[in-house]
């Protein structure tokens, strides 16, 4: 009897940890897009930015050839801003969903000229 209620013990313990954990990294995802042009072009070479919510740069990174990035796991629980830039070109600001699933995020930055925003 002894055996039994210890088992069970244990099975319930592992069951809580992996829904817990299982929980907890369903609010990270792997946030990455493509920044284009006006028409839709990909642009190589674009700086894109994620900032928390009181405005400070937490990370940078740049587009590929094909003007994909990848900023890798974030934790979407908290509030973020991701746009683009590159010299006289800007993207809009958009924030990071806060979502809770198992799936990335992909996001689309249009840069557009900075004059023009203005």
């Amino acid at each position: 009897m002894k055996i039994n209620a210890f088992a069970f013990s244990v099975a319930l313990l592992l069951t809580a940890h992996a829904l817990r954990a299982q929980d907890t990294r369903s609010w990270w995802h792997n946030v990455r897009g493509i920044v284009v042009d006006e028409i839709g072009r990909p642009i190589a070479t674009a700086t894109v930015y994620l900032k928390d919510a009181g405005g400070h740069r937490l990370w940078m990174t740049q587009t590929d050839r094909g003007g994909r990035f990848s900023f890798g796991l974030v934790n979407t629980d908290h509030k973020y801003e991701i746009y683009a830039e590159q010299p006289s070109l800007v993207s809009q600001k958009l924030p990071v969903p806060t979502v809770q699933s198992s799936h990335d995020l992909e996001l689309k930055l249009v840069l557009t000229n900075k004059a023009a925003q203005h």
